[in-house]
């Protein structure tokens, strides 16, 4: 699913999963990361405290194109992406 705005699963969970998250709204990322953290990491409902939920949103302040920019960077040897979020277990 292609959409204006994506983060990637390991900027918003504590795992080393590199998957991007994408959808048309910000609040349609929130949601894809729940659902992708139940389902590939065993995440609970109760580990998405409003904390965490608040951290997830703000780090899709990027869209989608500029995600695919840090990509290209990191793979290129750069450092990681530059608004890195991170969410402790």
């Amino acid at each position: 699913m292609t959409g204006d705005f994506g983060v990637r699963c390991a900027d918003v969970h504590p795992t080393g999963c590199d998957r991007t998250l994408r959808a048309q709204r910000p609040d349609d990322v929130v949601e894809l990361a729940r659902e992708h953290g139940a389902l590939a990491h065993g995440f609970t409902p109760a580990w998405y405290s409003k904390q965490r939920l608040a951290t997830i949103a703000a780090a899709i302040g990027l869209p989608v194109t500029e995600l695919a920019a840090d990509d290209a960077h990191r793979a290129a040897g750069g450092h990681q992406r530059r608004t890195r979020q991170t969410i402790e277990p």
